[in-house]
């Protein structure tokens, strides 16, 4: 089981930091998308040792050239 993520990063994305993913504590490759405005991630369940199960959160940090940081928190629900 996986979950995918698609961020929007507009107001970001001239910034020389690129914006970071986590789930679990663990880093989430996040790879621009096609449409050069988001950014796609693939949160692969059974890659955490032990497999990811019940209440989780996705965190996502980014920051722009003026030092702006923006920290969203998405929690979401394993139940496989």
């Amino acid at each position: 089981m996986k979950l995918v993520v698609l961020v929007e990063y507009a107001p970001f994305a001239a910034s020389d930091k690129a914006p970071t993913a986590t789930v679990a504590g663990k880093p989430v490759a996040l790879m621009p998308s096609a449409d050069g405005r988001t950014l796609e991630a693939v949160v692969a369940f059974d890659t955490y040792a032990p497999p990811l199960e019940g209440e989780q959160v996705l965190r996502i940090v980014a920051e722009n050239d003026q030092k702006t940081v923006r920290d969203a928190v998405y929690p979401f629900t394993v139940d496989v």
